[in-house]
């Protein structure tokens, strides 16, 4: 039911469901004036075959310029909204009187209440989008109400995750910290692998049974994987079990089951990797994880105290002067294939010092530090005057404390 988003403001309001008519009309109607307001308006498809409607929700990029709040709310004829900053959802309670007199009192389901004190109302939520990218994955996830869980237990029967950020591995790499991995964010990229027609979509589906024919002429489709999962006692099959359209979906799989529905194809992790062009990617961030794991067993604190005697700080002196080694003896150009990871996926990639010692065993480490702890002594690198650090960490809190109260 719409209006929850009103409750309090407008307590004597009622949020009533609208009929297919009023729904289409309102929504039409809506469209033409946000388009005064934003360049790209679009509104998610609704279940086919829906027998009434709520909340009528748009999708927003590239607002015109000079657009203010005062001036969405006026062409939305709003009487109270719910205003949110950047690229989220504002919430806009509009009077159905303000739109369709006569068709609200035609069609709309259930009488108009006759109370003075009450009024019609229909909730609008409008969604900013930062780019058309952006958008038009927003619009497909959203759109012929439960099609995206549908997928989305279609990508999960093969370890994959898709949702509105796109398609990724359903479960985190194993690195330190684990690691979302995303395999496209584009739409059609994602629609590829699936096999389906977007042009298909983009026609639309008038029925139910048309939507589930696209949906199960995706190479990713086996009746079986999903009735395994309809059958699971998770909280989310639990959930979809309330769904009109996914068990709609699933008495209709029943059928292609009983007509002899072939199993899918034997298509897993590793294949969309391959298809998405992720494997050196996924491969790399692996063993760029195993690299800085096997260099913090290698080469840490701990380690150099018990292997040379030193505490405090000539450890950390001594731990500066091994990486510095390590990382003059490593050519920078072994790193370019790291360095890009991080850019793509937001991992970090290990430092130099923890490729270069990752490739050695642990008797080379300790050989290494023993060496460059001699060198260090030898040249009073680790010669440390705690008075002195002191005082110069006082001299330098007096002077702070002076150039502040100047200002």
């Amino acid at each position: 039911m719409g209006g929850n988003a009103f409750k309090v403001h407008l307590p004597n309001a009622s949020f009533q469901r609208m009929s297919p008519r009023v729904y289409y009309t309102l929504k039409a109607a809506l469209k033409t004036r946000l388009l005064k307001c934003y360049d790209v308006v679009e509104t998610p498809a609704e279940a086919p075959e829906k027998p009434d409607h709520g909340d009528i929700d748009f999708l927003v990029a590239y607002p015109r310029p000079g657009l203010t709040d005062n001036t969405l709310q006026e062409q939305m004829k709003s009487r109270y909204s719910i205003m949110q900053p950047g690229f989220r959802t504002s919430n806009f309670a509009i009077p159905l009187h303000a739109f369709l007199p006569e068709l609200l009192h035609a069609d709309a389901k259930g009488a108009p209440s006759n109370a003075p004190e009450t009024e019609e109302y229909c909730q609008a939520d409008v969604h900013v989008c930062p780019d058309k990218d952006t958008l038009d994955r927003l619009l497909f996830v959203q759109s012929y109400g439960d099609m995206m869980q549908i997928l989305g237990i279609m990508a999960r029967g093969i370890g994959l995750s898709f949702g509105q950020n796109g398609l990724k591995l359903a479960d985190p790499l194993p690195t330190s910290p684990p690691m979302t991995f995303y395999l496209s964010i584009s739409l059609s990229h994602i629609l590829d692998f699936y096999g389906l027609n977007i042009d298909r979509w983009r026609q639309g589906f008038n029925t139910q049974r048309e939507l589930f024919n696209w949906v199960i002429s995706s190479r990713l489709f086996d009746a079986h994987r999903i009735m395994q999962y309809s059958d699971a006692q998770t909280s989310k099959a639990k959930l979809l079990k309330d769904r009109m359209i996914y068990q709609n979906f699933i008495i209709y799989i029943k059928e292609q089951l009983e007509a002899g529905a072939a199993a899918g194809l034997n298509i897993g992790v590793e294949d969309a990797l391959r298809f998405f062009g992720k494997e050196v990617e996924y491969n790399a961030v692996l063993e760029n994880d195993r690299a800085r794991r096997r260099a913090k067993e290698l080469l840490n604190g701990v380690m150099l105290q018990e292997l040379t005697g030193l505490k405090g700080m000539p450890v950390k002196l001594l731990s500066d002067g091994i990486k510095q080694r390590l990382e003059e003896a490593w050519s920078c150009e072994n790193v370019t294939t790291y360095e890009s990871q991080e850019a793509v996926q937001g991992y970090s990639a290990p430092l130099l010092w923890e490729i270069a010692v990752a490739e050695k065993s642990e008797e080379e480490v300790r050989a290494m530090v023993l060496r460059v702890k001699e060198e260090m002594q030898a040249a009073g690198q680790l010669d440390f005057d705690w008075k002195a650090a002191k005082a110069r960490k006082e001299q330098r809190k007096m002077e702070v404390d002076h150039n502040v109260g100047a200002i």
